[in-house]
This record gives C-alpha cells, structure tokens and sequence, in this order.
C-alpha cells in the first residue's frame, strides 16, 4: 500500500514538474518578447513587415500592369485583323461599284464568250 501511495505521489509530482516547467517556458516566451520590444527590435520587426508588405503590393502593381499591357495588346491585334478584312471588303465593293459605273462587261452578252484566264 505503501509503494503504491510512493507511486500516486511520484505521479502527481511529475505532473506537477509539467505543469510548472510549461509555466516556466510561457513566461521566458513573454519575458523574450517583452524585451525584445522595449529593447527596440519590434518597431524594426514591424518596419521591415511593412517594407515587405509594400514591395510586395509594389510588385504586384507592376504584374497587374504587364497583364493589363498584354490584353490591350491582344485586342488591337483583333481590331487589325478585322480592319484588315474590312479593307478587303471595301476595296472589293469599291472595285463592284467603278466596275458598274464604268465598263461593266458582266451585264454583256459577249463577256460569257471571252477566253478564261
């Protein structure tokens, strides 16, 4: 009866060394960062996060402006190709519309009897 009493105690004891050494390391955590503070490094800790928060807000910015210069990019490539197909059509209209004015063979009865190319 007596061991196992010796036993609940060392139990409880190494409980109680758990206990208070995660006490001991949660106040050394405070105490580190506590004087890391008043020491002056936390101001430098938080200037050097928000140097990095603006590079990357910079860098980000400057993405966002090359996707914005390769979409404009992607449309004037549309707009000219079809411009180019227009220029095609208007120049084939305009060629109907003297070729109607002007020497119209296709309307002729001897048009249909001339050689092919």
């Amino acid at each position: 009866s007596s061991s196992k009493s010796k036993d609940r105690g060392e139990v409880k004891a190494s409980k109680a060394n758990y206990v208070s050494a995660m006490v001991l390391s949660a106040i050394g955590a405070f105490a580190t960062e506590s004087f890391t503070h008043i020491a002056g490094e936390g101001p430098i800790v938080n200037a050097e996060k928000e140097f990095d928060r603006f590079m990357k807000s910079y860098e980000f910015a400057i993405e966002a402006q090359k996707l914005k210069r390769e979409d404009v990019k992607n449309l004037m490539e549309l707009v000219v190709q079809r411009m180019d197909m227009y220029h095609l059509i208007g120049a084939l209209l305009l060629e109907l519309c003297m070729a109607f004015y002007g020497d119209f063979k296709l309307l002729e009865e001897d048009y249909s009897n001339e050689p092919r190319l």
